[in-house]
């Protein structure tokens, strides 16, 4: 028995002199095991002036298996992806890329991860940030650094750099030297140095000594002058993800006026000399390279939800978008539940609420006008003897109207306008003359201030058919009234109006409506005025009500789409656009060069195209015409199936959203964006 004791006092001692030494030679050349965590955010080791700024916490719990996501069965059954990866875009992407042979090399790097730890458990899975500064001419010569959290393993790993030796890494021929309290990797396979450091269980790894030096010195000074502690951060970013019930929202920071800058960028964007109308006035009113910082949260539940805040330069912002911006008040939520949206029907497709001084709006629209429809517009005003230019028509609707408008789209599911023909029995349309297509029913809704100059204007556009293309039946001037309710309406009907033919208006007691289908000033006006089960508002919706409970408390622009109310028409419309755009992209000018070459020396021997005669030259192009187009027939035809196809593809990725709304808020020296989604997932 003493033996006994006695080697087992020993074999005690002797544990208990290897765990010692064990113990101080892991935290010696590993990491102290007894050390704490960072007690701060990872955005506290992150410099404040730094350009670009991503961080997102709970990454674990968006992924299932790595890297597949936790969703990815349920994104997997949803329509968009199944158009997704049927399309022969997706698949030449994923061949042109390599993505297939990427995924197999990860699944192989991934088995060589001890203890069935996944890369998120090891590294960023409870909190991943990037962040950097931007220089060069690309965004890929940016300087970065990583900072993620680690577990044990990553920490070891970490500390196993100081000994590359030990680990094989100069056997691969890199090369690990400490450089101030940092760790410098250069040499063997990677394609630009390295800096790592740690920070407790934060591990940094960047291309750019400052950056990854400047999370040692932030943890020094306790994360003072860090980006946690900006008072941008706190506002733009925590209060608003305090408000999550996750709180894992993805955060971001970028500075647009630094990117700008570094890849080059001059003039507008958007482009205000854009041929297309939406472009050229979209630039008026807002302006990229005039924003500075933009920052904010962008969170995953159930959709897509963003809250955005950012700066203007004051030096870049224009004397319009400065009076646009400048309005005080705005509107907050009761008023859009009790004012603004009662007088959208709750079927729309898209409603749009604005607030704005009307008269620099309309000096904008203008500006972004095609030339020759402003030309022709200006022509038409000037021809009745009552103004001079289009200026003076926009000062006229300025002063008639009040600083706000709203735009009103639904599917066009009104009958057409028929009647009975008593000779044949049959009931005939007798609506506006119109080419046919499929459009959406439109209502801009405004308020007005003087009616009596919005009469004026009415009468005289009415009463002047031939300046203004309208056009009636049977030789009619194209200028008709009709009743809804006690109001009178007015309807313009020109050929020029696509799918309806008709453009009406009516005055209620206080709002001035303007739509391509008659029938929607009746919806308009009684959806505004009862509501209720028969004419039933988007102000009732439960979801709409619900996105905007969540968004910024006040803004002076407001968005809502229901795409799944579009679905019709916009399929409808997919084989019209298809025709249209078919014929796009054909050098046409080459083409009838390349027949030419192949008719000349048939039709006229030993004749060069710059030898033909006049009458040779006529005979030629009555021999390639017909050629060309048949080529164009059945170019068309062929491409038409493709194009229409891709355009369902379109439609479908658009109906995985349920829901949308934006608010934004504009003010002279900065801006706030709030968007809501609803995207549902199959259980």
């Amino acid at each position: 028995m003493f033996f006994k004791r006695r080697w087992f006092k020993i074999l005690a001692i002797l544990l208990g002199l290897f765990a010692f030494v064990g113990y101080f030679a892991f935290s010696t050349f590993l990491f102290p095991p007894h050390e704490d965590d960072w007690e701060f955010d990872v955005s506290a080791l992150v410099p404040r002036d730094v350009d670009f700024f991503v961080a997102k916490s709970g990454l674990e719990d968006d992924f299932g298996d790595f890297p597949k996501l936790a969703v990815a069965n349920r994104l997997q059954r949803t329509e968009a992806w199944m158009e997704l990866d049927s399309s022969p875009a997706y698949g030449a992407w994923l061949e042109d890329n390599g993505i297939e042979q990427l995924l197999a090399q990860l699944d192989d790097a991934l088995e060589q991860i001890p203890l069935g730890y996944s890369p998120l458990d090891v590294f960023g899975g409870s909190d991943l940030a990037l962040a950097g500064r931007f220089k060069g001419q690309s965004i890929e010569q940016a300087d970065w650094a990583v900072y993620g959290r680690l577990n044990w393993m990553g920490k070891a790993a970490l500390g196993a750099l100081n000994y590359p030796g030990l680990i094989g890494l100069d056997g691969l021929g890199l090369v690990v030297t400490e450089e101030e309290g940092i760790l410098h990797l250069a040499g063997g396979q990677l394609s630009q140095d390295l800096y790592v450091a740690r920070v407790l269980d934060v591990g940094v790894l960047g291309s750019e000594a400052n950056l990854v030096r400047a999370a040692v010195e932030l943890e020094r000074a306790s994360g003072e002058n860090s980006l946690y502690l900006s008072a941008d951060y706190g506002d733009r970013i925590e209060t608003v993800r305090s408000r999550s019930t996750k709180g894992n929202e993805l955060e971001v920071l970028l500075d647009l006026r630094a990117l700008l800058d570094n890849l080059g960028h001059k003039g507008a964007l958007p482009d205000t000399a854009s041929e297309r109308f939406l472009t050229a006035f979209l630039g008026r009113v807002f302006q990229v390279p005039a924003c500075r910082k933009v920052m904010g949260v962008v969170g995953f539940d159930d959709g897509v939800n963003v809250d955005l805040h950012g700066s203007f330069s004051s030096e870049e912002i224009t004397a319009a978008q400065r009076r646009i911006y400048g309005r005080d008040g705005g509107f907050g939520h009761d008023k859009v539940l009790q004012k603004i949206a009662i007088v959208a029907p709750e079927d729309v497709a898209l409603f749009a609420y604005l607030e704005g001084p009307i008269a620099t709006l309309l000096e904008e629209v203008l500006a972004s006008v095609d030339p020759a429809m402003k030309s022709n517009l200006a022509d038409a005003f000037r021809s009745t003897g009552r103004f001079s230019d289009l200026d003076a028509v926009r000062n006229h609707l300025a002063v008639s109207l009040h600083n706000r408008l709203a735009l009103v789209v639904r599917e066009n599911d009104y009958p057409l306008e028929e009647k009975l023909n008593p000779a044949t029995g049959r009931m005939e349309y007798v609506g506006p003359p119109n080419d046919g297509q499929p459009v959406f029913a439109v209502a801009l809704v405004t308020w007005y201030s003087d009616e009596d100059k919005l009469i004026e204007l009415r009468e005289l556009i009415g009463q002047s058919p031939a300046y203004f293309g309208l056009e009636g039946r049977d030789g009619g001037l194209g200028y008709y009234q009709r009743k809804v309710g006690n109001y009178d309406a007015r309807e313009f009907w020109s050929r020029f109006v696509p799918g309806t033919g008709v453009i009406a208006t009516m005055n209620t007691h206080d709002q001035f409506i303007v739509s391509n289908v008659h029938e929607m000033l009746r919806d308009i006006y009684k959806t505004t005025t009862i509501g209720g089960p028969d004419y039933p508002r988007l102000s009732r919706r439960p979801d709409f009500i619900e996105l905007l409970s969540d968004t910024v408390p006040s803004a002076n622009m407001l968005v809502w789409i229901d795409p799944h109310r579009a679905r019709k028409t916009l399929e409808a419309q997919a084989e019209n656009g298809a025709r249209e755009h078919a014929a796009t992209g054909i050098d046409w000018g080459s083409k009838r060069a390349e027949e030419e070459n192949k008719l000349i020396p048939k039709l006229f021997p030993g004749r060069r195209r710059g030898q033909l005669t006049r009458d040779q030259r006529d005979k030629l192009n009555a021999a390639v015409d017909p050629i060309l187009t048949k080529y164009r027939t059945d170019f068309i035809k062929q491409r038409i199936p493709d194009l229409v196809r891709e355009k369902q593809r379109q439609i479908a990725y658009s109906m995985s959203c349920t829901a949308f709304l934006a608010l934004i808020r504009l003010e002279p020296r900065s801006f706030s964006f709030s968007m809501r989604t609803v995207i549902p997932l199959p259980e």
